[in-house]
């Protein structure tokens, strides 16, 4: 064999390096994707089922189901600070948010509140989403 031949790059060599790179780009792509799913799959937790599992001042992020009790609603416009209780039959959450309040807020039919349950046991909500009332929904004329 001739030294030029022994310089000449082998074409599996360099197939082996295209498929080594591109097996650990979609690892890496495949990571990233199961990393965002798993932190987008949070389900909703019930009031009582929040009262249950949550402890008082940790740190975990979780998004509460229930309805706002409208009688309880204290909210400061200048400060933008909104106080609530989300009940779900006889349990109750407080909870507080600060931002700007939905518009359908005083119409809603319920509320997902998304945040930590601090150490005096107040669910402080970092997200506000409001489940508005169905005659939103389109109206399906009568057959005739």
């Amino acid at each position: 064999m001739t030294t030029a031949a022994l310089d000449q790059p082998h074409a599996g060599g360099i197939n082996k390096k295209f498929l080594i790179g591109g097996f650990i780009i979609l690892a890496a792509v495949g990571l990233l994707v199961m990393n965002g799913l798993s932190t987008a799959s949070v389900y909703y937790l019930t009031v009582s089922e929040a009262r249950t599992q949550l402890r008082a001042g940790g740190s975990d992020i979780v998004r509460i189901n229930g309805v706002a009790d409208l009688s309880t609603v204290k909210y400061d416009a200048q400060n933008l600070n909104l106080a609530f209780d989300v009940v779900e039959g006889g349990n109750r959450l407080p909870v507080v948010f600060h931002g700007v309040v939905p518009d359908t807020f005083n119409q809603s039919e319920s509320v997902v509140v998304e945040g930590t349950l601090n150490s005096k046991g107040v669910f402080e909500a970092r997200t506000l989403l409001v489940k508005c009332p169905s005659r939103y929904e389109p109206v399906v004329a009568p057959s005739s």
